[in-house]
């Protein structure tokens, strides 16, 4: 599937290993679009970035998703770049990362620029 996609002339194809909850995927490319449109940043960078908000911060997946139909947080509210969140900001019973099956499956084929 993806050599078709650059058969047809995409550069850069990201593509799902494995099939992941449909919450999850939705956050992580909210915060890919915006670290990719917003910040300017390469296709890697920007993938790298939304694999790791997903990782470190699990409370957030629902918030970043929405639900079908209503407006979605603004990805550019969160930040990963300043690590783990203080402990304040992060819900008593929320899990300290989130599983790899999660966020590992999402691969880039292409020049990653």
């Amino acid at each position: 599937l993806q050599m078709a996609f650059h058969v047809a002339g995409c550069d850069n194809v990201i593509a799902s290993l494995w099939k992941v909850d449909d919450k999850t995927t939705a956050a992580l490319m909210a915060k890919f679009y915006h670290e990719l449109w917003v910040e300017q940043k390469p296709v890697i960078d920007a993938l790298r970035e939304a694999q790791l908000l997903v990782y470190k911060r699990p409370d957030l997946i629902p918030d970043l998703a929405g639900t079908r139909g209503a407006p979605r947080r603004q990805a550019e509210a969160v930040r990963t770049d300043s690590g783990d969140p203080p402990p304040e900001d992060r819900p008593e019973d929320a899990p300290e990362r989130t599983p790899p099956k999660f966020w590992a499956a999402f691969a880039l084929s292409g020049v990653g620029r």
